[in-house]
Formats: structure tokens, C-alpha cells, sequence
């Protein structure tokens, strides 16, 4: 066997004018013939030369769609290179034809052990390669193209079924199923017409998670494809409606509302043909609401939430599996709770969220606390809950303020009548936002809270909330006191302590104590370095450097110099370009290390080097976007301001010595001079040591 390379395209011209054709169609042959393989080009040519380079020729060929006489002429040429072959060559080789994508060396050596067995079947592949199979990427393969469909006209239909079977049964028992792999899979499990298999892929889909359902979507189209008119695969009813459930998840990621909700009233006629319908019902359920884009696709989703408890309410075997469920984020919290949790960003209006409280009413006592289960102080507060439609609504043209004020009050009123004074409260709070945030009406919103807390009695939040509308109005000696009394009382979430530290810090700033507001930045900082929020630790990085701009006016300039060292120190894990937040984050440290080199050098004082430094600016939770416009100075650059800086001191804290060590691209040889430079004794002084 002689191997014969790929024919390259100016080899394929060369052809094209032997046969009497135009060099313009050299390049549309060279791609329609798979880049120029041998067969399929020699095959091409003399299907072109043949028909005189007719226009229709030239559509067929060049169109991707084979004319019959080409398709006459291949299988000549396939039979004649074929049939030099032993027969154990040719058994394998249309064996592996049949895989319609690359393969590795195992799957190969399975097809040779179905019966008949191939002898040797991994010296007769390693005489294949080459020649017939294709090596590509590590170690794949590939069949060559002129081999198309030849095994069809070669195995009786068993033959074909059983070679299906085994290509499915081998990928999936592999334990490596590549997500390039998966419509090739399901093809031969449903070619194979073994329920088993069909089943067996259902469930590879059905137990994915929803990150790794939005990985392999795009590779399973043909599933995303079948009708919902019928089953999907009616020689297994039961493998049908499994397939029917793979079938919606692999929609929930990119699908349209018709394709999703087509495919679910399918999935609800099909689910009877399952063996414990009770339990598939729970699992497609969960499934679905466990996706966070399924309220998106099913704007009742909580009815569907609402069928999902009762299920677990009164089946044993669901009760159970819902009792040991844990969310790593909210602990032991009701799975019904925890699905509610996951469907909240699909609340995008006030009115939505009203609309919830509403149907919730409905509701036995029991049911509601376990829907709201997940939203418990210091651990996913009932406000993120209330919240989450103003956040979105608010940021759209139009809002009105007024009437989400008025849907918040009344679901106040629902919730004190549960009674859920917590509930009620936030929903209070969130009335008072509207009122103070959107309608620019203090008053108003200061006299909300103050109703509330007499209606439904002390609750930290309403401090905070309280502190808040001072704080925006920047009146920080009303401010302080209140969001002192907040993190005392504690029992928020973590977030929400750092920001309460965090705007502590800058009313005592702006009152003009910087040792209590080095305190609460430094306390801020704490809190907010344990989260891994991507804002949020773009948050902590900079609360170094707030904490460095409050200790240098606190008169602790070493601890500025400490801190703004961590703080440089840590910028390398953010990205200059990426978030809003990181390119705050990485533009604003540098300033405020600008700033304390100029307060502890004097150097950088013109008139026209003002280097302005507002508390708390690093750690701003709402950044600018026009921050991005700033450059971002040499990280190794600042380490040797901050040097500098540090050797300014009275008693340095020795930072200055050892800098080097924290330089990521090794020393600046322009700054080495100008340090060795100002290390350079006085001529004076030098007069003096000789003398």
C-alpha cells in the first residue's frame, strides 16, 4: 500500500487544465473535494471532463451535491482500490465508515472484535492508516470521504444495526464522552434501536448540571430537532420519554418559548410510559426549575414550582430526596426554596414580584416558609428577594417610581398578614428606596420607615435602610450613628456588612475622624476578601488602598505603606481590561499609591499635579465606565513610588530595601538610576567624611 498525500491547490489547477477546464474553478474544486483528496478530486475531474464542463456538471459537483453519474463513477473507483484489499482490511475499514466522525484507536479495535472478528484488527487499522483512515488532532482519526455511505451497500440491515450498537455502547462506556461526540452517539444509539442505549444517552444529558446543559447544547441539534408530535423513539416508549426529557433540558440554554414549551407538552402526554411516572415527574421538574433560564421559557414557572412541592409534600420517595438536599450556598434550606432562589432573576418588574406575593397568599402558612426558605438573615437576606425586580425595572426608561412604591406597600400588608414581620419590613424598605432613590423624596421615605417599624415592630434592617437615605444625602453625622448600630446588631449578609463597613468608613472620613475610618475600612476589607464575587474581590483590593489613604491621614503612614504593598500585590488577579470593576480597581490603587507618595515626599505638589483622593473612591461599588479611558501605569513603576515612599519616612518600614522581590518584570533601569542617584551621599557630606 502506497500512502498518496493530499493534492495541494496548485496541483488540483494543474489538474483542472489537463482536463480541459477553466483555472477559475481550480479553487472551488480543491474545497469541494475535501481540500484535495485524491480520490474524490480524480473522481470529480473525470466526472467534469466527461460531462465537458457543463454548467449542471459544475452546479452538482461544485454545489456539494453529487450527480448520480459522479456518485456511479466513485463507487467504480472505491470497488477498484477496495477489492486489492485482504478481506479483513475491507471488514474493518467499512466498519469504521460508518462512525460519520473521528474516532480513536480503541473504538476501532471494538468494531474489529464484533463477529465476524477481525484478525489482528490493530495491524490491519495501523495498514489502514494512511491510505483509507486519516490521522487528525492527538490521536484521533478520521475515514476517508470517498468512503461515504459505502456501508450501506455492503452490510445487510442486522450487520449495520449491531456495528450502531457497538460504536454507542463503546463511546459511552469510555468514561471520556467529548461534547464533540454527543450527536454522533445519539445518532448510532438510536440506529441501533436498542432502548437500553437510547436511555443510557438520555440519562448522560439529563444529569448534567445546568453550567455543563449550556456546554453541550450546541452539539446535540438533532435531539434539539425532533418533533413533539410524536414520539422520538416509538420501539421504546419509556427510552422515548427519557430522551423526550433530554431533549427540553438541551433546549433551556439557547432554545425559542415555542420549541421549549412545544417540547414540554409533549414531554407531559409521554411522561405515562415511564415506570414510576410519579418520581420522572419530580425529576423533570426539578430539572427544569433548576435551570435559571426556565422562568424565561415558562412564564408560569411557579405553578410548576408550586406542583413540584406538592409532589414532595405527599410522595415518600421525593420527600426524601428533598430532605437530603443541600445548597452549598444557603445550607439546609427546603428545595422548594432553593428552586425559587434559582428562578428569581425571571422577576424583572415590581409588579412581578407583587404578582408572586400575591399567588403566595394563596398558599397554606407551611408552604410559604418553605418556598422562602433560602432568604434568611446573614445568610441570602429576604432583600435580595424583594429587591431583585426594582433592580431591574429601575434601569429602564419610564420607570414608574409611584406605582412600584404602591406595589410594594400592598405586598407589605400581604406579608404582615402571614405574619412575616421580616418580610413585611423589606417590603417597606424597598417602598422607601422607590420613594428616596427614584423620587428624590427623603421625607417621604423616612416617614415609611418610621410607619413601618411602629406596624411591624424593631427590625435591624429599617436602621440600615434608615442609614442609607442619610448617607446618600450625605449627611454622615446622622449617618455614622446609625450604621455603627447596624453592624453591632449584625446579622446581615456578608456583602451587606462590607458595605455597611465600607460607608461607615467614609461618614467618618467625611466627619473628620480618619482613625475610625481607617478602622471600618480596614474591617470592610476583612469581610470582603472571604467572598469571590469578581466585584466584590475587586471591591477588597481597593479597600487596601482606602484603608492606606485613611491611615496616612490618621497620621500611621506606615500602614499605608503596608497596605498599599498588599494592595499591589493582589492587582495582578484582576484583569486591567476586564470587568468595570477590575479596571476601576487596577486605575484607582494607583492613584491613591500617587497620592500617598505625594503626602509622604511632598514631591508631585504643583499646582498641576493635584493628585485628589476621595474616601473610599477605590472600592466604589458603582464605577464609571469612563474610568476605562485612564492608562494603567507599569505595575513595577508603582513598587518603586511605593519605595520611594517608604524610605521618605522617619522609620520606614524597611519596604523600601526589599521591593525588588515583589517586581513582576524585573527591575526598571531608568528608575535603579535615579534611586542610586538620591542614595548618593551630598558633596558636602563627602567633604565633611574626608576632613
Amino acid at each position: 500500500m502506497v500512502e498518496i498525500p493530499y493534492l495541494s491547490e496548485e496541483e488540483v489547477a494543474d489538474l483542472v487544465a489537463f482536463t480541459g477546464g477553466d483555472a477559475k474553478f481550480a479553487g472551488p474544486v480543491y474545497r469541494a473535494t475535501s481540500r484535495g483528496h485524491p480520490q474524490l478530486t480524480m473522481a470529480a475531474l473525470l466526472h467534469l471532463s466527461a460531462a465537458n464542463w457543463s454548467r449542471a456538471s459544475l452546479a452538482a459537483v461544485l454545489g456539494g451535491e453529487l450527480h448520480t453519474e459522479l456518485g456511479a463513477e466513485r463507487r467504480a473507483v472505491r470497488q477498484r482500490l477496495v477489492a486489492a484489499m485482504p478481506a479483513e482490511a475491507q471488514l474493518l475499514l467499512f466498519r469504521a465508515s460508518m462512525i460519520e466522525g473521528s474516532f480513536n484507536r480503541g473504538l476501532a479495535m471494538a468494531l474489529g472484535s464484533l463477529s465476524p472478528p477481525v484478525s489482528l484488527a490493530g495491524l490491519v487499522l495501523d495498514r489502514l492508516v494512511g491510505p483509507w483512515i486519516e490521522p487528525m488532532r492527538r490521536d484521533r482519526l478520521r475515514v476517508s470521504p470517498l468512503l461515504e455511505g459505502a456501508a450501506q451497500d455492503v452490510f445487510s440491515i442486522d450487520e449495520c444495526r449491531a456495528i450502531h450498537h457497538c460504536i454507542a455502547d463503546t463511546k459511552m462506556r469510555s468514561g471520556d464522552l467529548s461534547v464533540f461526540d454527543a450527536g454522533m452517539v445519539l445518532h448510532h444509539a438510536l440506529c441501533s434501536e436498542d432502548g437500553t442505549l437510547v436511555a443510557a444517552f438520555a440519562h448522560s444529558v439529563v444529569t448534567c448540571n445546568s453550567e455543563m446543559l449550556d456546554i453541550i447544547a450546541p452539539f446535540v441539534g438533532e435531539l434539539q430537532s425532533f418533533p413533539s408530535d410524536v414520539p422520538i423513539f416509538p420501539q421504546d416508549l419509556a427510552a422515548s420519554a427519557m430522551l423526550r426529557l433530554a431533549q427540553l433540558l438541551a433546549l433551556l440554554p439557547y432554545g425559542s418559548v415555542s420549541a421549549a414549551q412545544q417540547c414540554w407538552a409533549a414531554l407531559e402526554r409521554e411522561r405515562g410510559d415511564v415506570k414510576g411516572e410519579i418520581l420522572f415527574e419530580g425529576l423533570a421538574l426539578s430539572k427544569l426549575l433548576l435551570h435559571p433560564r426556565a422562568g424565561e421559557l415558562f412564564p408560569d414557572w411557579i405553578e410548576l414550582l408550586l406542583r413540584f412541592d406538592k409532589l414532595t409534600a405527599t410522595d415518600p420517595r421525593l420527600a426524601t430526596a428533598g430532605g437530603n438536599f443541600q445548597s452549598k450556598a444557603v445550607g439546609n434550606s427546603h428545595v422548594s426554596g432553593v428552586l425559587l432562589a434559582g428562578q428569581m432573576r425571571n422577576i424583572r418588574t415590581v409588579a412581578g414580584f407583587r404578582s408572586l406575593i400575591e399567588r403566595l397568599d394563596r398558599e397554606e402558612p407551611a408552604l410559604r416558609d418553605r418556598f422562602l426558605s433560602s432568604f434568611q438573615p446573614g445568610r441570602g437576606d429576604l432583600l435580595i428577594l424583594v429587591n431583585h425586580g426594582w433592580l431591574k425595572e429601575s434601569k429602564t426608561e419610564g420607570f414608574d417610581w409611584e406605582a412600584a412604591a404602591s406595589d410594594y406597600a400592598a405586598c407589605a400588608d400581604i406579608a404582615i398578614g402571614w405574619p412575616n414581620p421580616g418580610l413585611a419590613a423589606r417590603c417597606a424598605i424597598a417602598q422607601a428606596v422607590c420613594l428616596d432613590e427614584n423620587g428624590n423624596d427623603a421625607e417621604r421615605a423616612l416617614a415609611c420607615l418610621s410607619d413601618a417599624e411602629t406596624r411591624f415592630g424593631f427590625d435591624i434592617a429599617l436602621v440600615r435602610a434608615r442609614a442609607k437615605i442619610h448617607w446618600r444625602r450625605r449627611d454622615h453625622a446622622e449617618a455614622l450613628p446609625l450604621l455603627t448600630a447596624a453592624a453591632e446588631q449584625g446579622g446581615q449578609d456578608p456583602i451587606e456588612r462590607a458595605y455597611i463597613a465600607r460607608e461607615a468608613g467614609i461618614s467618618a472620613a467625611e466627619l473628620g475622624d480618619w482613625a475610625a475610618a481607617q478602622n471600618w475600612f480596614d474591617r470592610a476589607q476583612t469581610i470582603a476578601s472571604t467572598l469571590t464575587l469578581p466585584a466584590v474581590r475587586a471591591m477588597a483590593v481597593g479597600l487596601l488602598a482606602d484603608t492606606a489613604h485613611a491611615a496616612c491621614r490618621a497620621g500611621h503612614p506606615d500602614v499605608a505603606i503596608v497596605k498599599l504593598r498588599d494592595a499591589l500585590v493582589s492587582l495582578p488577579s484582576l484583569d486591567p481590561e476586564g470587568t468595570l470593576h477590575e479596571a476601576h480597581c487596577h486605575r484607582v490603587v494607583r492613584h491613591a499609591m500617587l497620592w500617598v507618595f505625594k503626602e509622604l515626599t511632598g514631591r508631585l505638589s504643583g499646582a498641576d499635579q493635584e493628585v485628589p483622593y476621595s474616601p473610599g473612591c477605590a472600592s466604589n461599588p458603582d464605577p464609571l465606565e469612563a474610568i476605562r479611558s485612564h492608562p494603567v501605569i507599569a505595575l513595577d513603576l508603582a513598587f518603586y513610588f511605593l519605595a520611594e515612599a517608604d524610605e521618605a519616612l522617619a522609620e520606614p518600614t524597611g519596604f523600601y530595601r526589599e521591593f525588588r522581590d515583589y517586581l513582576t518584570d524585573g527591575p526598571i533601569l531608568s528608575s535603579e538610576i535615579t534611586l542610586a542617584i538620591a542614595q548618593c551621599p551630598s558633596s558636602e557630606h563627602l567633604a565633611q567624611v574626608a576632613a
